[in-house]
């Protein structure tokens, strides 16, 4: 799964703090990435969860 992927990787991680993203959301478990991205979408601002997408 791509949240596996992006947790896992030391780059992909530090991207993800750098750009906003806390510990719960990369240490937590989801069963699906629907359940990540809502927890993302409620901490980023709606242009970083735009660009997010973009990205992913």
């Amino acid at each position: 799964m791509i949240i596996h992927t992006l947790k896992d990787c030391p780059t992909a991680r530090a991207i993800l703090t750098h750009g906003g993203l806390d510990g719960r959301l990369l240490d937590k478990e989801y069963l699906h990435c629907i359940d990540w991205l809502e927890d993302v979408m409620c901490i980023l601002d709606r242009k970083a969860f735009e660009d997010l997408l973009t990205t992913l």
